[in-house]
């Protein structure tokens, strides 16, 4: 849980009693490669930090699947519509490969954000860079060529461009894998 509280500190520094009242809360838990963290129509009760590994969050189109983002390791994320609203979830979230993650249960980091301001502030950085990134995301979608969102995609996630699938990167992009093929041969 070392990596967690490294990663809250950078956005939020912590006491030693915050941390211990943080890590109290806090469940390991692994998942296999093609593990659902999160289904269509479940309910999302968790933030997630991931320690190893990578997860996509998508939801279905009629076309297929639509991959929203990928999240790996030394993120903390969560399906935020389900979370907050406490509504069915429309998205799903998907190991892509083996799994070692920090569950957060939400209604107890709530209480906690209301007895130290300084995780509601965490907290509120969070909601802040989701709402950036989505704007960023749909932005990109809607103005954009897919030749341009292939290669910000390779300049913003490089690390990890050799761990997805084509198809899933396709799916990202909004391309089918005969353009993605053709854009990526060009290069």
């Amino acid at each position: 849980m070392n990596k967690l509280i490294q990663f809250i500190n950078s956005k939020v520094p912590l006491d030693e009693k915050t941390k211990e009242h943080l890590l109290s809360i806090c469940v390991e838990k692994n998942y296999k490669k093609g593990e659902k963290l999160l289904s269509i129509g479940g309910y999302c009760n968790y933030l997630y930090f991931i320690n190893a590994g990578l997860v996509k969050l998508s939801f279905e189109v009629d076309e297929g699947e639509f991959i929203m983002r990928f999240f790996q390791e030394n993120i903390l994320f969560t399906e935020l519509e389900s979370l907050t609203t406490n509504k069915a979830s429309g998205y799903k979230i998907s190991a892509l490969e083996d799994v070692d993650c920090i569950l957060i249960p939400y209604s107890e980091f709530e209480k906690i954000c209301r007895e130290i301001p300084r995780l509601a502030l965490l907290y509120n950085k969070m909601l802040t860079m989701a709402h950036i990134n989505m704007m960023n995301r749909i932005s990109e979608m809607l103005e954009s060529d897919a030749k341009a969102r292939y290669n910000n995609f390779l300049n913003e996630n490089i690390e990890i461009i050799n761990r997805i699938s084509l198809g899933d990167l396709s799916r990202y992009l909004g391309i089918n894998q005969v353009t993605l093929s053709r854009i990526r041969k060009k290069k």
